[in-house]
């Protein structure tokens, strides 16, 4: 029976268990804020399309204060979960890239991959490599107008 629980890990896990079929049940939903122009840094951000197909998206986040001129290096920032819970458009990592585009100086763009089980591994590590192409292509006004795509990072 799918429905009955054979690990429940709440110390490690506390928002998944796993059934008895080998099936990962979230216990809760994911809260998501919209993007926004941070009052408290100054940092914008905005929703951008990376695979409308496959309805994978990402927010990029603007330091204050960017000048075209100099171009600042590009950070793909990838929420933690273990790949089967989180979104890179909730509030705990929304708050955090603000204050870290401002004290890093960068041009961050907070994936929202595919989580498992629904789209199991390798789906969030081709969404990861597609946001990383798609942001080479030169398809996105900040991108194009900020980043410089010599200095991109990876982080979590």
């Amino acid at each position: 029976m799918a429905d009955e629980v054979l690990h429940s890990l709440p110390q490690f896990f506390p928002s998944i268990a796993v059934d008895k079929d080998g099936q990962i049940q979230r216990l809760y939903s994911q809260d998501v804020v919209p993007p926004s122009l941070d009052p408290a840094t100054g940092v914008q951000s905005k929703d951008v399309e990376i695979a409308p197909g496959i309805n994978l998206s990402a927010w990029i986040y603007l330091p204050p204060n960017t000048n075209p001129t100099i171009k600042l290096p590009l950070l793909f920032y990838y929420h933690s979960g273990c790949f089967i819970i989180g979104s890179g458009f909730s509030p705990r990592y929304h708050n955090h890239l603000n204050h870290l585009v401002v004290q890093a100086n960068v041009v961050a763009v907070s994936l929202n991959y595919r989580l498992a089980p629904e789209f199991p591994i390798p789906a969030a590590f081709e969404d990861s490599w597609r946001s990383i192409k798609w942001s080479a292509e030169g398809k996105e006004e900040w991108i194009n107008e900020f980043a410089d795509l010599k200095r991109v990072y990876l982080g979590e």
